[in-house]
């Protein structure tokens, strides 16, 4: 597909947890991939995060893909 981006998980290590450097990159991924003209982001992540994106943003489940609640996911950019 020439329309959609796939976005890596990134694995931070625990003494970075919550200081945004994990947001603040997928945030500089999503504008490159806009300026790109890609129409979609997908990727995995757990599935209370996504939860959490679809309030946020226009964010939908692709597919439920693990019972351990990690899941694939897509954004419209």
């Amino acid at each position: 597909l020439t329309n959609t981006i796939f976005l890596e998980p990134l694995a931070l290590k625990m003494g970075y947890w919550g200081l945004r450097g994990g947001s603040e990159m997928r945030h500089m991924f999503i504008m490159q991939a806009h300026s790109m003209k890609y129409k979609y982001l997908t990727s995995f992540a757990l599935r209370d995060v996504i939860k959490a994106r679809i309030d946020k943003e226009q964010a939908e489940f692709v597919t439920l893909f693990d019972p351990e609640r990690w899941d694939y996911y897509r954004i419209i950019i």
